[in-house]
């Protein structure tokens, strides 16, 4: 009988474990509603992460949104209410999708893996407008720039903190200014996991 208690109280507290998440410690850099316009209609969670991909050729108004509470997750599409319209208002801007526990988890920690919590966006990464190359002895300086790229915006949310992280075009930038730069290149992988298991 000791044995069966024993058994249950292992269980119970190994259930236990597994069902809380732990969230890293972030530094918040954001404050208000006014930068995560979808958090108003999230009434109770201990974590929402949520990512919006867009560009001047794809204004996309969606913002795909995980939320943690209790011990399940939660998925989400927010679309930003249409002001012009006043018949699309009374359309309710969220909807809720299917959403399994365990490839929740499963996302979430490789979200972990890539640092989400730790890395700087492009308000840290050092700016890289130019470079010089060598060509036939002579000295060139080449800008690099990009308009109409794709930007992401990306945001962990708690109820004591929320942080937001910016990108634009990040993949480009990798590839002409500084390959393999570290917070760009967890970035890109980031934006990848988000956009093939979300």
């Amino acid at each position: 009988m000791k044995k069966y208690i024993l058994l249950f109280v292992f269980l119970f507290l190994a259930g236990k474990t597994f069902s809380q998440l732990s969230i890293p410690n972030f530094k918040s850099n954001i404050t208000g509603e006014a930068d995560a316009p979808f958090l108003k209609y999230i009434k109770n969670y201990d974590l929402v992460l949520a990512y919006r991909i867009y560009s001047n050729w794809s204004w996309e108004t969606e913002y795909h949104i995980l939320v943690f509470q209790g011990k399940h997750w939660k998925k989400l599409i927010y679309k930003k209410p249409n002001y012009n319209d006043p018949a699309l208002l009374q359309i309710q801007p969220i909807t809720e999708k299917p959403a399994d526990d365990f490839l929740c988890d499963l996302l979430y920690n490789k979200l972990i893996g890539n640092n989400l919590f730790t890395i700087e966006d492009d308000g840290k990464i050092p700016p890289c407008n130019e470079s010089t190359t060598i060509v036939n002895g002579e000295k060139i300086t080449n800008q690099y720039s990009m308009s109409d790229g794709p930007e992401y915006s990306i945001w962990m949310i708690t109820p004591e903190k929320s942080r937001h992280l910016y990108y634009y075009a990040p993949e480009y930038f990798d590839a002409h200014c500084a390959p393999n730069e570290t917070n760009r290149a967890f970035a890109i992988s980031i934006i990848s996991i988000l956009k093939r298991e979300w």
